[in-house]
């Protein structure tokens, strides 16, 4: 005799528990009947979430926990065909699907009250080590994917988080400490395979749908498709060095004024990849380098000298390993400072500064961070050059020529320190205006971020919009701060800004839903 797989077992005692259950409640609020949702289930391979199921509370949670929203349906999809089945059920149901992989948009987007289509379970990871190429799922975090990476000796630019997934992050830009000797993460993509809002799916590199391989790789998620999978170009590396110098208030804006002037144009430092912030420590505020230098430690020694000679300098961390082992450790596990409460609230702005400061003007920086309300706040600085800034026009990843991305994250506990948190966010940013260059990274997204459009793609925001109306015609993965449908230019108006593309038919690899 046949016996059911366990999967299967699984799922049915899953939905005929679910369904004894609501037969006792007065009535069902769902858009659909329990015998649909029961279809819908069978039809899929992952897993469902109603919000009369036990795990319901822990599966529509998000990194940011401020964003506490109550979706009708949560479905971890294992496959293509799953995401497939979640398109055509919402369409069905009046559904707005959204995607998430991780759950890090830093504005909620990964979240609403409709539909959350789940992909962190599609995070398989192939490596072809002769030819130098991973192809990897596009819900796979950068925990497993450096981890895989690492036994082959081989690498793609990575964020510093370890539960961040490629899909959203690689939409957004993609920034991590080898991004100025290998370019950004979105840099390195070869190809990508995405579903449309219909169920068709489609292949992008630079002979296929061109025009999508362009505006994706930067073009942020939840405008254009599902991202399903992704090839990336990767690079040989070995061991690296790792290290982290600071400064106390007093010393600070001297160290920040070499590392401008002197630490991010110049071929030479591509090696050099560092990452900067100011937190509080012992009530006042101390400025951290962490760098990683893809080379042997003397040479980085040699490259550092001026930096570690400053008056004031500690050297906090020296030691060499692989990619994986120092990203964690530069960052994860800096030095004793005060770390924010579990489940705390969080909000950030970025901005690129694009104008030299002096040390009057880092020092201005460092008098309002001692006014900070609560010893969590921090700022971020990512200094960008090399190969970020010698990309023309490679895709609509439009931040290339700032000196660095410039961000501040604001932290609390209890819902009455909102305000001020807010408030002192606000204040900031304002007092680094007049050195920025009106730009946002649109992996760190703000809610209610003023002309946010323009802030993330600049002159690229034409070509979006109209390659955005061919693939995503209905707006379906729509965000507060998405890009709108193009607008009806003026006879004689300039076309927009960004490359020409030819005029390429949309290939299926599977037939689109009717």
């Amino acid at each position: 005799m046949k016996r059911r797989s366990t999967a299967k077992h699984a799922k049915e005692v899953r939905i005929h528990t679910r369904s004894a259950a609501a037969s006792e409640q007065v009535r069902w609020r769902a858009p659909f009947t329990h015998d649909q949702l029961a279809t819908f289930e069978r039809q899929v391979r992952g897993r469902v979430v109603v919000p009369s199921d036990p795990d319901y509370e822990i599966a529509r949670q998000v990194f940011y926990r401020q964003f506490q929203c109550f979706p009708e349906i949560i479905v971890y999809c294992e496959c293509s065909s799953d995401v497939r089945n979640c398109l055509a059920f919402a369409a069905t149901h009046d559904l707005k699907p959204v995607c998430r992989s991780s759950g890090h948009s830093s504005a909620g987007f990964s979240i609403n009250n409709s539909m959350v289509i789940d992909l962190s379970q599609i995070n398989s990871v192939w490596v072809d080590r002769v030819m130098r190429r991973a192809i990897v799922g596009g819900g796979t975090s950068f925990h497993r994917l450096n981890a895989v990476l690492s036994d082959f000796g081989l690498h793609v630019p990575g964020g510093g988080c370890d539960d961040v997934c490629v899909g959203g992050y690689m939409q957004g830009g993609g920034y991590g400490f080898t991004s100025r000797e290998f370019g950004m993460n979105c840099d390195n993509v070869m190809q990508f395979e995405m579903m449309l809002w219909n169920g068709g799916i489609v292949v992008a590199d630079e002979t296929t749908n061109s025009d999508l391989y362009w505006c994706v790789r930067g073009g942020m998620g939840s405008n254009f498709g599902v991202l399903l999978s992704i090839t990336y170009q990767l690079h040989d590396v070995g061991e690296m060095y790792g290290f982290g110098l600071s400064w106390d208030t007093a010393d600070a804006p001297a160290a920040l004024v070499m590392l401008q002037q002197d630490y991010i144009v110049g071929p030479a430092l591509e090696k050099l990849g560092y990452q900067c912030a100011v937190m509080i420590a012992d009530t006042r505020p101390r400025f951290y380098m962490r760098g990683l230098y893809n080379g042997d430690q003397r040479s980085c020694a040699e490259m550092i000298e001026p930096l570690r000679d400053l008056p004031g300098t500690h050297l906090d961390i020296q030691m060499t390993g692989r990619y994986v082992e120092l990203n964690h450790r530069l960052l994860d596990e800096p030095v004793p400072i005060p770390s924010a409460p579990d489940y705390v609230f969080e909000e950030k702005q970025s901005g690129y500064i694009d104008k030299t400061l002096d040390a009057k003007d880092w020092k201005a920086m460092l008098d309002f961070m001692a006014t900070c309300p609560n010893p969590w706040n921090d700022i971020g600085m990512e200094p960008y050059g090399g190969a970020i800034a010698r990309s023309d026009d490679p895709n609509s990843f439009v931040h290339r020529d700032a000196y660095m991305n410039f961000f501040l994250e604001v932290f609390w506990f209890r819902q009455e320190d909102y305000q001020t948190n807010i408030d002192w966010l606000n204040d900031f940013m304002e007092l680094m205006a007049p050195f920025m260059n009106g730009q946002s990274y649109q992996n760190y997204p703000r809610p209610g971020f003023k002309d946010a459009e323009n802030a993330y793609w600049g002159d690229y925001l034409g070509t979006l919009a109209q390659v955005k109306s061919k693939y995503n015609p209905f707006d379906w993965f729509a965000n507060p701060q998405h890009i709108q449908p193009p607008m009806t230019e003026p006879p004689g108006a300039p076309p927009p800004k960004g490359p020409k593309f030819p005029d390429t038919p949309i290939v299926y690899s599977q037939a689109p839903l009717p």
